[in-house]
């Protein structure tokens, strides 16, 4: 990196945690005009712009760790643009395929040069498993979301995926705000209201969708009692006197006698 000047790679590595900060915005306003956590292109796009700035910056830091985990995520991002593609979303891209493709990148990144030693750590064993537990976790949740929204044949967030999201992006703001690395700070700040706000909304959803579907039940059940009920005039019909009776007068018995 250069001594003095413009210092390009943390000018990579800023404008790609703006696109991180940005695609949690904008999926958490397009989550609240629909009522629901929605899962949009713009956030993928997002996504994946944000993360080859990372990786470029990672690899010319010679990071691989962090390079491997910025190229999976690569596979992750585009698999679910193809999902939310009502086009391309039945094309047969099979998940161990893009794995392989974004392990292929991250290996060759990483063979651009050796990395460099880990810097002496000072925060105490105490706060590196805290930021490894965030770390784990977070790297999780979009090998969940991934893997839910195979099996549902759509990109979609469900409560797991943000749960596992505030699970390790709470720990990850504490490591952050430990090392006091504005970087990493303003990465992790906004993640606990937009993660708990989409399981606001996620439970909002669900309520109504059970209300709804009470509702509907009731309905039928109405409808069915008014289809069983008798109608007027349907009722059982009085007997009728027999053809060549006069009321009030009873017929001969059978086999009595005629008048001569």
């Amino acid at each position: 990196m250069p001594a003095s000047g413009f210092d390009w790679v943390q000018a990579l590595g800023w404008l790609g945690q703006a696109l991180f900060f940005s695609r949690g915005l904008v999926q958490w306003l397009q989550s609240e005009r629909a009522g629901k956590s929605v899962s949009t292109p713009t956030f993928w796009w997002l996504s994946l712009l944000g993360t080859l700035l990372l990786t470029f910056s990672s690899a010319y830091q010679n990071k691989p760790i962090l390079v491997a985990s910025f190229a999976i995520n690569l596979g992750i991002y585009g698999r679910n643009l193809l999902l939310c593609s009502t086009r391309f979303r039945h094309v047969d891209v099979h998940p161990l395929l893009a794995a392989g493709l974004a392990a292929a990148m991250a290996l060759g990144l990483w063979s651009a040069g050796p990395p460099r030693p880990p810097e002496a750590d000072s925060v105490g064993v105490l706060w590196q498993a805290v930021g490894t537990l965030g770390l784990v976790l977070w790297s999780s949740r979009f090998l969940y979301q991934w893997w839910a929204s195979e099996r549902r044949g759509a990109s979609h967030f469900d409560a797991t995926f943000w749960w596992l999201s505030l699970a390790g992006n709470v720990p990850m703001l504490a490591y952050a705000l430990r090392l006091g690395e504005p970087l990493y700070i303003a990465s992790f700040a906004l993640g606990p209201l937009t993660q708990s706000r989409n399981l606001v909304l996620l439970h909002r959803a669900a309520r109504r969708q059970r209300e709804a579907g009470l509702a509907s039940t009731a309905a039928n059940e109405s409808l069915a009692e008014v289809e069983l009920a008798p109608q007027p005039g349907t009722g059982p019909r009085s007997a009728q006197p027999e053809p060549g009776a006069r009321a009030g007068e009873a017929l001969p018995a059978e086999g009595g006698s005629r008048g001569a």
